[in-house]
């Protein structure tokens, strides 16, 4: 804020965002109330299955599950195909992807990096799809 001739007790403060923009948190967060209550709950979920016993197809099914939902946010509600040589993707959205990557390893070991690849294969595959289209 430009103090000079302002009296700073009563000064507005000024808005973060440039010219009126939204950060991209900001933005994702209105435009999808739901996708990120949803990624947090299935880190909640990972949270739970690693204090429990299961047998290793259940654990790998439900890290498939878990790691297909997020995926799917990434791609339904945190990528921008605007016209340009790759697609972005919000790191409002990919934070809660990232963060699942580093769990799987650390909870399940090989299981959910194995989980966690195919993943990252279909992640990867649906944005070249998406991305053909543009």
């Amino acid at each position: 804020m430009n103090t000079q001739n302002v009296n700073v007790k009563t000064a507005a403060q000024e808005p973060s965002e440039r010219y009126g923009e939204k950060n991209t948190s900001q933005r994702w967060a209105e435009k999808y109330p739901d996708a990120e209550r949803i990624m947090i709950r299935q880190l909640k979920i990972m949270e739970e299955l690693h204090g429990m016993y299961s047998s290793p197809d259940e654990l790998a099914q439900s890290l498939y599950e878990i790691f297909n939902t997020l995926t799917d946010r990434v791609v339904f509600n945190g990528i921008d195909n605007s016209p340009s040589d790759k697609p972005k993707i919000a790191y409002a959205v990919a934070q809660y992807w990232i963060k699942a990557q580093r769990l799987a390893a650390e909870y399940f070991g090989e299981t959910g990096v194995v989980a966690w690849e195919h993943a990252r294969y279909r992640l990867h595959l649906q944005l070249a799809i998406n991305h053909s289209y543009h």
